[in-house]
C-alpha cells in the first residue's frame, strides 16, 4: 500500500462518527460523545458509506492532510471522496482514543490510534491522528484532521 493510501486510511478513520449519539445531549461527558463518534466510524467502515461518516463527523469547513499527502482536503465533497477511497483500500478499522483535551465548552482535541486491516494481502498497520473538535448546534464535529504512520505511545 502506498504511503498516500495508508496515510489516507488513518485520516479516514478520523471520521469517527458515533451515529447513535450524533445528537448527544450536552450533559453527556465529552469522552463518551467522542468515543461514540469513533466507534461509529469503525462500525461504518465495512459498509463503505463515506457520505454518512462525513455528514456525522465533519464540518463543511473541515480540513484533512497528513504524512505523504501533499493535498489539503477541505469541505464535505472532497472529504467524502477521500474517505470513500480509504474505505475501498481497507476492510476495517478500530480507532482508539489515546488522549482528549477539552479547551473550552466548544472546542477540544484528541489523539487517536487507528488499527487498520487493509483489503488484499497486506499486513494490518497502525496510524495516528490529531483531531480538532468544535461544538456546533449542540453536537461535536471534527474541523481539522492530521494523520501519520504509527501509533501513539500509551
Amino acid at each position: 500500500m502506498t504511503n498516500k493510501v495508508s496515510s489516507s486510511l488513518v485520516l479516514l478513520a478520523a471520521l469517527a462518527c458515533g451515529f447513535p449519539h450524533a445528537h448527544a445531549q450536552s450533559s453527556e461527558p465529552l469522552q463518551s460523545v467522542i468515543e461514540s463518534k469513533l466507534n461509529g466510524i469503525a462500525a461504518s467502515w465495512p459498509k463503505k458509506d463515506a457520505k454518512t461518516v462525513v455528514e456525522q463527523v465533519y464540518t463543511e469547513q473541515a480540513q484533512i492532510t497528513g504524512e505523504g499527502v501533499a493535498e489539503l482536503y477541505q469541505g464535505k465533497a472532497q472529504l467524502t471522496g477521500l474517505v470513500q477511497h480509504l474505505m475501498e483500500c481497507s476492510m476495517s478499522t478500530v480507532i482508539h482514543l489515546n488522549r482528549l483535551v477539552q479547551l473550552n465548552d466548544e472546542s477540544a482535541y484528541t489523539w487517536v490510534t487507528w488499527d487498520v486491516t487493509p483489503a488484499g494481502n497486506e499486513a494490518p498497520f497502525k496510524m495516528k491522528s490529531l483531531f480538532v473538535w468544535k461544538k456546533e448546534h449542540g453536537n461535536w464535529f471534527i474541523v481539522a484532521d492530521m494523520f501519520a504512520n504509527g501509533a501513539i505511545a500509551q
